[in-house]
């Protein structure tokens, strides 16, 4: 077996690449069902979509979720693998980078909100990594990212938060 093979082989045996393929979908189905409730007008009146950012933010967001559960799921290191992480590396930049314009509800910044710093750094590492052939490090970061996106993600949901007024009205 090559020595590509092998890497791809182990990596897809990597014991928390389920777990955040399924936190990944979970997260997407509670997303889309707190956008459900919301434009079906049951998601509560608080919560507006206030701005061109929080547009832009919550846009570039949903897909990331499915589609890093996706290059989780699908074998690593082939030309698919490359342009969908390129993908996804893009939207969390985007994501990310909106952040930080992005005030709560109440005018103030959220405790999350410093998770952005962590996922600019962390994606410009893995990236590193992977074109210095470090794929181990290079699959653990993209690992925390993800899951530090599902932990952020989940955090949304919080009765003060957009998507948990949405969500739970």
């Amino acid at each position: 077996m090559s020595p590509a093979a092998t890497i791809a082989q182990s990596l897809s045996r990597f014991p928390n690449s389920r777990t955040l393929q399924v936190g990944g979908v979970i997260l997407s189905a509670a997303l889309a069902l707190a956008l459900l409730r919301h434009f079906s007008g049951q998601g509560g009146t608080a919560a507006r979509l206030e701005g061109l950012l929080l547009i832009i933010h919550i846009a570039t967001v949903l897909p990331a979720v499915p589609l890093g559960a996706l290059v989780f799921a699908l074998p690593k290191g082939d030309p698919r693998h490359r342009k969908l992480g390129t993908l996804w590396v893009s939207l969390m930049l985007v994501t990310a980078a909106v952040s930080f314009a992005i005030h709560g509800l109440n005018g103030q910044f959220h405790p999350i909100q410093p998770l952005a710093v962590l996922v600019v750094y962390g994606v410009i590492r893995a990236v590193r990594f992977a074109r210095t052939g470090d794929i181990e490090r290079h699959r653990r970061t993209m690992s925390r990212v993800y899951l530090g996106l599902v932990l952020a993600g989940a955090f949304t949901f919080l009765p003060s938060r957009l998507f948990g007024q949405w969500l739970l009205g």
